[in-house]
């Protein structure tokens, strides 16, 4: 019997990290995609879609199994991630090229950053998982531990267009962004 809750034990250990490292890839990738915004109906930025897809019912999923103090530190990481991506990134960037190197400006127009991007971000990544974990947990105590999908659905929703408008709000209607 112990071997076998050993074996369940390193099991979900194996998945809980697997999730961790599946939202941190998705944080770093929207530090890259996070300008770029697409329109398929209304315009908006790419990488809501990147990571929203993945972190809010990865995070729905380990509030239900593991709580929300579990969840919030995984969103934390999230950001973590994020921000040791944009350094590595931002040093490159910096970094001196080798006089081969005839790229420097196109480096620099993809993957240099604005900080108001970065701000954006981390704001509207916070705020939105926060919300989309208490709304979870909620709405768990509402329907007595019943209706995961419903749950799920709805904090996710909400925390994907909170994450939305901070964003957009932020970066898309800031002066240095537009030009003004």
């Amino acid at each position: 019997m112990v071997t076998k809750n050993l074996l369940d034990h390193k099991y979900q250990l194996m998945i809980l990290l697997t999730l961790m490292v599946v939202v941190s890839c998705a944080m770093a990738a929207s530090a890259i995609v996070a300008l770029k915004p697409v329109q398929v109906g209304i315009i908006f930025p790419f990488s809501n879609i990147l990571f929203s897809i993945f972190t809010f019912p990865i995070i729905d999923g380990i509030c239900e199994i593991y709580g929300k103090r579990l969840a919030y530190y995984i969103s934390i990481l999230g950001i973590v991630a994020q921000a040791i991506f944009v350094i590595f990134i931002e040093l490159s960037v910096l970094a001196p090229g080798a006089p081969i190197w005839t790229n420097q400006h196109s480096y620099e127009s993809v993957l240099s950053k604005s900080y108001t991007v970065i701000l954006a971000t981390v704001v509207a990544f916070l705020v939105a998982q926060f919300l989309d974990v208490y709304l979870f947990q909620w709405l768990k105590g509402k329907t007595r531990g019943k209706m995961l999908w419903l749950r799920s659905g709805i904090s996710s929703i909400a925390g994907q267009l909170i994450d939305s408008v901070i964003f957009i709000c932020i970066v898309f209607h800031h002066p240095q962004i537009n030009g003004q």
